[in-house]
């Protein structure tokens, strides 16, 4: 994933690891049965016959948690370009709050000093504003839909193309 000089990026990726499977997975353990059930519903106020969960197979939580990684991966190596020549070549614009949100995550990866559990607070935080995203109109405006987009789906699987490490 990041090269070797990519001490940053190596940063996030293995605080995400971390985020990933001891606090999201190890929380849904803990979380209570109906929240699960509401959790897996596509209906507000319904609730589903089988609990959210995670994946049964762990090879697919690695794929997906790579798809992460990739994606914010992105999100930081676009950042430093001006607002109109991201839309130009890229075609979405960061809401104003992931934009802050990733200067503040660059800023933290860059210094060493800061705690590994801040981190995970502001991975999960910008992770947060683009799944929570509203769009208007073009759901590629979004640079999550416009990331899902570019991997591409597999004809013969319906899933997500895999991407290389």
């Amino acid at each position: 994933m990041p090269g070797r000089d990519d001490d940053e990026l190596r940063r996030m990726t293995d605080a995400l690891d971390r985020l990933f499977f001891h606090r999201c997975i190890g929380g849904l353990k803990s979380m209570p049965l109906m929240t699960c059930l509401l959790l897996a519903s596509p209906h507000p106020y319904d609730t589903h016959s089988r609990p959210f969960g995670p994946l049964q197979e762990k090879t697919s939580m690695d794929r997906y948690l790579v798809y992460m990684k990739h994606f914010l991966s992105y999100c930081l190596s676009v950042l430093s370009l001006e607002e109109e020549v991201l839309f130009a070549d890229h075609g979405f614009r960061f809401t104003h709050a992931q934009r802050v949100g990733l200067e503040q995550l660059w800023a933290h990866l860059q210094d060493e000093e800061q705690s590994s559990k801040g981190l995970q607070e502001q991975i999960l935080q910008i992770l947060a504003d683009f799944w929570m995203q509203r769009l208007d109109g073009d759901p590629f405006a979004s640079p999550l839909w416009h990331f899902v987009g570019m991997l591409g789906i597999n004809g013969e699987t319906g899933q997500l193309l895999v991407t290389n490490d």
